[in-house]
């Protein structure tokens, strides 16, 4: 957002080799991790090859709260988004 000066921003980052839930023994994590706190659920695949025990996990936890999927009538309304163009097309198909 060019037009967006926050001139008392500091910004700054923490370089962490690994991030995981914690585990006995300190062992890696063999699936993914969904804690959940009333209506607020902590997700974390641990590894992007996990992503889909993730998602099993949070629709469990989602069930748990009785929150189901619905349908939603008023997405006609909502134009189909465009597709971009790929970025290696714009980087080498010229």
């Amino acid at each position: 957002l060019p037009w967006f000066t926050l001139p008392e921003l500091e910004w700054t980052t923490h370089n962490v080799n690994r991030a995981e839930p914690k585990q006995s023994g300190f062992a890696r994590p063999d699936s993914a991790y969904v804690s959940s706190h009333n209506n607020l659920h902590i997700a974390w695949p641990t590894k992007l090859a996990l992503s889909p025990d993730l998602a099993d996990k949070v629709i469990e936890a989602l069930a748990k709260q009785n929150v189901h999927k619905t349908s939603h009538p008023e997405q006609h309304i909502l134009p189909l988004a465009q597709l971009a163009e790929p970025l290696w097309d714009r980087a080498f198909i010229k």
